[in-house]
Order: structure tokens, then C-alpha cells, then sequence
């Protein structure tokens, strides 16, 4: 149906067949609907389009429908028209290039099969926005909602509901709500380009109530996607300690005591650096969720107390197996550890750092300082230990002076090194290495050594095809189906190597023009 611009006075109502078979399609294109009348008692003016449930006691099931560059203006009453449309029982409907103005709201759809899809709306001077009642997958995007009630509605009360904002500006009293979350799960995703203004109190608002009136906690499951500059209702803890949850990570922090598990709700940015006593133990459990640190300043910081002659855990990291959290420490430290800072001269600290999972970012500084940076003091029991069997690294890794690294997994895509003596050894077992820093290293194999204990190298090591060193896994003595190549000189790779069993079996790759790169011709060979 094209207007070609002209104004229409009316109600249009879509009638659809009870037996469609959804290949029908109607499109109303170029119509500028105004009203022109005053009874805002006859209810069947109150949308310019209307696809009722029922037509004439039968099903009416409206198929593929498009409202295309209309605008929608009431001229008489006082935000009482509903808008360009109320559509139930709907099977694919778009609305695309149009506006309302002094409506109660824009469009309403509900029981819409498939997708419902509202692009490039605008709305002035209007109650509501657009309103989504159970409705499979539905989008708002490339629009501008501005209203005083609500921007966008949907239903949680049914069995479907997705609700996808894309590069749209809402601005309303609730700019998003979810009416009626009792038993089923809506999502809502919120993209970057879109900003959510309220004249209220909540950006998103989750509640088993009605649109109007009171919040209700719901009953009903919801995920959302893009909240975090947004104030949502019920308001989701950032964290819990133990089984307490809280609203605020510096409140949940205040109250993570010694022996107890900090785990992550949300993602969340510290407002100062953490500090923990080398005599206590912290569980940080980052699941899924990414803690950034305050701008300029370490994550994590480990005081020097005096833990006495045995070593004890400072520090625990865990994070989700399949879908791993992360902490961001910018340009500084994830975990830092200085030994002369916090404790008496001469008193024995020995803490231990362990990290069995994540995702880390730090600086990427060699020496000085580290992404995670452990630095003992000078005698035999002030060495700390940085203890990782899981994890990836995008920072670099430094122990000093007393200092005892053990590493059995992980992926390090900088520099790994540590310095020490026999008191306090490295030893790698498994992971994977970009490059080794410096490591103190002799020929007694008192203090670097890559296998399950010193001057036992019984694990195997190659090279990848992204020139990473791989450790783990038994000695590898043969090509195999793998490798192309066998370096045997180990050491151009890193001098270290002597310490591995590659030395005596030479170094495996899976790359052959790597292993000659590396190396040079004469000293591979092929299989």
C-alpha cells in the first residue's frame, strides 16, 4: 500500500487467513497517519494499524508485514493513540524510516513468531517507545527513542524472548523494561553504539510487576549483555565472599578475610590497589568475568609479614575451565611481591603465589618490574614462589634475588624468567613459551631444570609453528607423524635448553623451514 506521502485519516486493520501458509506479504510505504477526530472513547481508533487476534471470531494470523517511511502525528488527543500499529498473533514484522509523534507509543507487538524488527525510528514527544510482548527475537536498532515513560518493553512471562538493541538512543524514565519475569528467561543485548539515558533511576529494569507501578523482584531467569555503564533492577552483585553477595567490589573486598573465596558476578575495575598479608591466604575466584585494575596501580599487592620458616599461600587464582576470567592490570602488575617492603629485617617470608587458571594481562617490562613480579630478600627462607599450572599470560614474568618459580601449564606469550640459587630453584614441567628470560642456571642442575624435579629431564620439548617452546608430555625421541624437523643443537633456540631432555635427544619442531631459520641447515635434521 503506498500513500506517496498523502495523509490518511483511519484505522487500517490486517486481516490475515486462519490456514496461512505465510507466504502472503503487505508493505505500507510513504503514509503520513494523523488524527483528525476527538472520541478517544471508540477504542477501535486508538491504532492507525491494527492486526487483531480475532477477526469476526476467527484466528487472524497477520504474515511478512512492513511499515516503511510513515509518520504517525495525533494532532487532537493527549498521547492516547497507541501509534502506527498494535499487531498480535504475527508471523515477521518490520518497521523501518518512520516516526511518531504525541503517541502513546510507537508500535506493540505481541505473540510475533520468527522476528520483529524495528530500524531507523525516531519518536518526539511520546509516552512509550516501542513494546515487544512475547515476541521470539526481536531488535531495535538505528533509532531514537525519546519518551517519558518506557523506550523499549518486552514480556517475561513467556517461553521465548531475546531482545537485541543495536546503535539506538533511549531516553526515558525506564529506557529498557522486562514486565512479567516470572518462570522462563529473556536476554537482553545491549550493543556499544547504543546509549540509554534515564530520567529515572534504573537503565534496565528486569520485574514481575507491570510496567507501571512498583518493581517486583522476579521470579524468572535473565541474562544481559552490555550493562556496565548501566544501573540495572534487580541490582546484580558484582561479587561475593563466601556465599555473602555484594553490590560494590570494594565492599566485597573490605570483607575478604583470611581463608575465604572472593568470586567474581560481574565484571568489575578496583578503585585502588589490593593489598594481602603474606600470613593470610586470598581466593580469587576471577569464573568468567574480567577485573580490571585501577588506572595507574598494581592489581594485587603482597605485603611482607613474616610468615615464619615454611612456606604458606598468599594468593590463589582460579578462573572458569571453558570460558576463563581475566584480570587487566594495564601497564603494571598483576601481582607484585617485594620482600623489603612491610616486614622486619632478617624474618623469614615465604609466600606462595598460585595461579591455576585465567587470563592475564600486565606489563610487559623484563626487569625491574613484571606482570607478575616476586622478589625475595637474601637469605634461604625469603624466598617467595610463583606456582602456575594453568593460565594465559600477556605480561611478562620476573622473580629476583630469593625467588622460586614451578610452572607445570600455561600459555606465556612474553618472557618468563626468574634468578635465585639452590634454595630457590625454577622448575618447568609443562606449558607453553614464547622466549625464557634469564634464569639462574649451573651445571650441577641445582637451579633450573625442565622436568618433575632437578637433574631430572623427563619431559619432552619442541617447537611449534608459532615458534613456541612446548614442555610437557614424555621424552620425545623420535619424528613420529608431528615433526619435520630436529635441531640438534638445542641451545640456538635458548641457552637454557641444555637443562631439557632436548639436549640429549635434540630439539623436535613442527615447522621445517622454522628449524632451519632457527638454526641453520647444517644443524637440522630431516626425517
Amino acid at each position: 500500500m503506498d500513500g506517496c506521502g498523502k495523509k490518511f485519516d483511519g484505522v487500517i486493520t490486517v486481516n490475515g487467513d486462519s490456514r496461512s501458509t505465510g507466504a502472503e506479504t503487505l508493505t505500507f510505504t510513504g503514509i503520513n497517519f494523523e488524527t483528525t477526530y476527538s472520541d478517544t472513547n471508540d477504542e477501535n481508533k486508538w491504532n492507525f494499524i491494527t492486526a487483531p487476534s480475532k477477526i469476526d471470531g476467527k484466528y487472524n494470523y497477520s504474515h511478512n508485514v512492513t511499515i516503511e517511511n510513515c509518520t504517525f502525528t495525533n494532532t487532537v488527543t493527549d498521547n492516547y493513540m497507541v501509534g502506527s500499529a498494535a499487531f498480535t498473533g504475527t508471523y515477521n514484522l518490520v518497521m523501518r524510516e518512520c516516526s511518531a509523534t504525541n503517541m502513546h507509543s510507537m508500535i506493540q507487538v505481541q505473540s510475533c513468531d520468527n522476528t520483529a524488527v524495528v530500524d531507523r525510528v525516531t519518536t518526539e514527544n511520546c509516552k512509550n517507545g516501542v513494546s515487544f510482548g512475547n515476541t521470539a527475537n526481536a531488535t531495535l536498532k538505528n533509532s531514537t527513542i525519546a519518551s517519558t515513560a518506557y523506550g523499549v518493553r518486552g514480556d517475561g512471562n513467556a517461553s521465548r524472548g531475546n531482545l537485541s538493541i543495536e546503535n539506538t538512543k533511549i531516553t526515558a524514565t525506564k529506557p529498557v523494561i522486562i514486565r512479567k519475569m516470572t518462570t522462563k528467561t529473556y536476554a537482553v543485548a545491549i550493543d556499544d553504539a547504543s546509549v540509554l539515558t534515564t530520567t529515572g533511576t534504573y537503565h534496565v529494569i528486569f520485574t514481575n510487576g507491570d510496567d507501571e507501578g512498583e518493581f517486583v523482584e522476579p521470579t524468572g531467569e535473565f541474562t544481559i549483555d552490555g550493562d556496565d555503564n548501566y544501573k540495572v533492577f534487580p541490582e546484580i552483585p558484582v561479587a561475593k565472599v563466601g556465599d555473602t553477595e555484594y553490590l560494590d567490589i570494594d565492599e566485597a573486598i573490605a570483607n575478604w578475610t583470611n581463608n575465604t573465596t572472593l568470586t567474581l558476578m560481574d565484571n568489575v575495575t578496583l578503585s585502588d590497589v589490593v593489598t594481602i598479608k603474606s600470613t593470610e591466604h586470598h581466593i580469587l575466584n576471577l569464573d568468567t568475568y574480567t577485573l580490571t585494575a585501577a588506572e595507574g596501580k598494581n592489581a594485587f599487592e603482597i605485603t611482607a609479614c613474616g610468615t615464619g620458616a615454611s612456606e604458606q599461600f598468599a594468593i590463589t587464582i582460579n578462573a572458569d575451565a571453558t570460558n576463563p576470567g581475566s584480570i587487566n592490570a594495564g601497564n603494571k602488575a598483576i601481582v607484585y611481591y617485594d620482600y623489603s617492603k612491610g616486614t622486619a629485617a632478617g624474618a623469614d617470608d615465604r609466600p606462595i603465589i598460585k595461579i591455576n587458571g585465567g587470563v592475564f594481562y600486565g606489563t610487559t617490562a623484563a626487569w625491574g618490574t613484571a606482570g607478575i613480579y616476586f622478589k625475595g630478600g637474601s637469605k634461604a627462607r625469603q624466598a617467595a614462589t610463583l606456582n602456575i599450572s594453568g593460565g594465559e599470560f600477556h605480561c611478562t614474568i620476573n622473580g629476583q634475588s630469593k625467588s622460586k618459580l614451578i610452572i607445570s601449564g600455561g600459555l606465556f606469550h612474553y618472557s618468563v624468567g626468574s634468578q635465585g640459587d639452590s634454595t630457590a630453584n625454577r622448575l618447568i614441567s609443562g606449558g607453553t613459551f614464547k622466549t625464557l628470560g634469564f634464569m639462574t642456571a649451573d651445571s650441577n642442575n641445582t637451579k633450573f631444570w625442565f622436568g618433575t624435579s632437578m637433574g631430572n629431564s623427563d619431559v619432552g620439548l619442541y617447537i611449534n609453528d608459532d615458534n613456541y617452546l612446548v614442555v610437557g608430555g614424555p621424552v620425545i625421541t623420535e619424528f613420529g607423524s608431528q615433526f619435520k624437523a630436529k635441531a640438534t643443537d638445542a641451545t640456538k633456540w635458548s641457552n637454557y635448553l641444555q637443562y631439557s631432555s632436548a639436549a640429549t635427544y635434540g630439539l623436535y619442531y613442527t615447522n621445517a623451514e622454522m628449524a632451519i631459520k632457527t638454526h641453520g641447515e647444517a644443524n637440522v635434521v630431516l626425517p
